[in-house]
């Protein structure tokens, strides 16, 4: 199996590595038993990928595994003929990788996030859900941004076509607050409300909602009742 990478480390890297591996171990097929890689990573370089997608061709694997688009990219400049395994693309029939979702017809296949049609949708529901929106945040991981470039600039577009402005907030790959001390956990901005009643017994869902905005800036209290009318349900329970 070739398996082309445009970094060897990174979050969207280990998280995939970890479920195709598991995959293939679940179908019966386990490294160095009757299972070989020919690995090759870009090490970040773009430019590196349609060389090394050559060399994995020239090994005369069975099958390309290409994570996201720019490696099945590079694997399909390499070779029309041998089979090649996407893990996520927004669009295969927009990108030439299918004659369409139905009958995809190529030697690619894989799975598609739809994101093409659905973007749009949720960003015209959410002004929906609130009347008078103009800005709206998206949270980004800096590291994934080559393998989710595709999407940001869809998500960029519908933005404009509804008239909204769109706020990249960065997340980088996070630290384990396992063992932290909650006060040092607040000042991180994440805050937590025990389920089932175990800690505070007496704690209603308005209590624990304004436990959980402690940091929030602005009027948490407008923030509520705002919630409250998009959620009635929650309204009923806030005691």
């Amino acid at each position: 199996v070739g398996w082309l990478t445009l970094q060897q480390d990174g979050r969207y890297e280990e998280i995939t590595a970890r479920g195709f591996v598991a995959g293939l171990r679940e179908a019966g097929f386990v490294e160095g038993r009757n299972l070989e890689f020919v690995k090759r990573s870009a090490d970040g370089d773009l430019r590196r990928l349609g060389p090394l997608a050559k060399e994995i061709a020239a090994a005369k694997v069975d099958v390309i595994f290409a994570p996201a688009k720019p490696m099945a990219d590079a694997a399909w400049y390499a070779s029309r003929r041998i089979p090649t395994v996407i893990a996520t693309v927004t669009d295969p029939v927009r990108v030439d990788y299918a004659v369409s979702l139905a009958r995809p017809g190529k030697h690619i296949t894989g799975v598609t996030t739809a994101n093409a049609e659905l973007i749009g949708k949720r960003l015209q529901l959410l002004t929906e859900m609130v009347p008078g929106v103009k800005r709206v945040g998206t949270f980004i991981d800096p590291a994934l941004l080559d393998s989710c470039s595709e999407e940001v600039d869809l998500m960029e577009k519908s933005a404009k076509v509804l008239g909204l402005s769109l706020v990249r907030i960065e997340v980088r790959a996070g630290k384990d607050i396992s063992g932290a001390k909650p006060d040092a956990i607040l000042r991180d901005g994440i805050s937590q409300v025990p389920q089932g009643r175990g800690t505070f017994t007496d704690l209603t869902v308005h209590d624990s909602l304004r436990a959980d905005g402690y940091t929030a800036k602005g009027s948490l209290d407008e923030d509520l009742e705002r919630w409250y009318g998009l959620f009635p349900r929650l309204s009923e329970r806030r005691g």
